[in-house]
C-alpha cells in the first residue's frame, strides 16, 4: 500500500504533520511532481524523510506552492524491490532510463497506487511495467488521454482497485479510481493513511491494559481485554481497528491502526476487574496474573517461579 496526496492549484499544500504520518506509513521512499516553467518537474528518490523534507521546503522557497499543482508519494514497496529509482511520481515514457531519472522535466507524470496485474521485468515494479508498455502508447495516441473519459475507463477497467494520478505540463491533474477528499484542507488521497492514528503507542499511553484481562471497568466504563487497548492521560481507551489493518505494514498494524474504543462493542469475560484511573496508572508495577489460574493478584502476593508467576493457592497445589 502506497499513498498519492493531489493538490490542486488555490489548496495549501499536506501540513507537517501529514507528511510525516504518510511518512511513517508508507516509508520505502517518497517524490513528488509540480509544474514550473512549461513543464512537470519531478523529484523522487527520497529514502529519509529529512531529505524529502529538505526537497520539498527547496521547493517551496521557488514557487507559489499554493498556486501551483502539485502531486506527492509516498511508497510501500509491493514490486521491484526498494530503491530511489523505483519512487513514484514517473514521466508517462517508453524510455526506461528516463523513467529512472530521480529528477526529470516531462510534459506528463503520474503516480499509482495499488497492485498492477501486469508481469514486470526484472529489477522494475509493476507501476513502470505499466508506463512502459500501457500508459505510454495511449499517449503515442492521444497526450491529452488522462482527460479524455473513454481512455479513463479503459485504464479504470485494467487496474482494478488501484488509483492513478496524473499531472500535465498546462496543470490540469487527472485521477482514475476512488480518492478521499479531506473536507478541511481539500486536499485528495489514495486512502486514509494521512491521518493522525487514534491508537496509542506505549510510548504515548500512561500504560497499556493488555495483562488486565476479563473486562476491565475502569472509572464506571468496562471494557474487555484483548490485549490490544492502551489509555491516555486523560483517561480515554484506544482500541485496535481491524478494519484498518490493510492500511498499514503488518509489522505496524497494532501501533499505528486504531480508533477509538467503543464499549458497546466490549465481550463480557467470566470476571472483572474493578479499578480507577489512578490506580491503572500503578497497576502494572503494582500486579500481575497468575499463570496456572490466570487471576490477578498484587504482586507481593505472588511468588515467582521457573513456570512463571504463581499466587498463593497454585503454589501450594503445585507443592502436593
Amino acid at each position: 500500500m502506497c499513498i498519492i496526496v493531489v493538490k490542486k492549484a488555490g489548496i495549501a499544500a499536506p501540513s507537517d504533520e501529514m507528511f510525516e504520518n504518510m511518512w511513517n506509513h508508507n516509508p520505502d521512499g517518497a517524490g513528488f511532481m509540480y509544474t514550473a516553467n512549461g513543464g512537470v518537474c519531478i523529484e523522487k528518490g527520497f529514502m529519509e524523510y529529512k531529505d524529502f523534507y529538505k526537497a520539498y521546503k527547496r521547493v517551496e522557497g521557488k514557487i507559489d506552492t499554493v498556486q501551483t499543482p502539485m502531486i506527492f508519494h509516498f511508497r510501500i514497496t509491493t514490486h521491484g524491490g526498494t530503491s530511489p529509482e523505483n519512487t513514484h511520481p514517473f514521466p508517462v515514457t517508453d524510455n526506461l532510463s528516463v523513467l529512472r531519472k530521480l529528477m526529470c522535466k516531462t510534459s506528463l507524470g503520474v503516480a499509482h497506487n495499488g497492485i498492477l496485474s501486469v508481469q514486470p521485468r526484472s529489477g522494475i515494479s509493476d507501476t513502470m511495467e505499466y508506463i512502459l508498455t500501457q500508459l505510454s502508447t495511449m499517449k503515442c495516441i492521444n497526450k491529452h488521454f488522462p482527460q479524455d473519459k473513454y481512455f479513463c475507463k479503459l485504464i479504470e477497467n485494467e487496474i482494478g482497485g488501484s488509483r492513478l494520478a496524473f499531472l500535465d505540463m498546462e496543470g490540469n491533474i487527472s485521477t482514475v479510481g476512488d480518492f478521499v477528499t479531506d473536507e478541511q484542507t481539500g486536499l485528495m488521497f489514495s486512502n486514509t493513511s494521512y491521518k493522525t492514528p487514534k491508537y496509542w503507542t506505549p510510548t504515548k499511553s500512561v500504560c497499556d491494559i493488555f495483562d488486565l484481562g476479563g473486562t476491565v471497568t475502569l472509572d464506571g466504563n468496562k471494557y474487555s481485554d484483548y490485549g490490544e487497548f492502551y489509555v491516555d492521560k486523560k483517561g480515554n481507551v484506544y482500541g485496535y481497528n481491524w478494519e484498518d489493518d490493510m492500511l498499514y505494514p503488518s509489522e505496524r498494524a497494532e501501533l499505528e491502526g486504531g480508533a477509538k474504543y467503543d464499549s458497546k462493542l466490549a465481550e463480557l469475560m467470566p470476571y472483572c476487574m474493578d479499578i480507577s484511573f489512578e490506580e491503572l496508572l500503578d497497576y502494572e508495577d503494582e500486579y500481575d496474573r497468575c499463570y496456572w489460574c490466570g487471576e490477578i493478584k498484587r504482586k507481593d502476593k505472588l511468588e515467582h517461579t521457573e513456570i512463571g508467576m504463581l499466587c498463593e493457592d497454585c503454589m501450594a497445589e503445585l507443592e502436593r
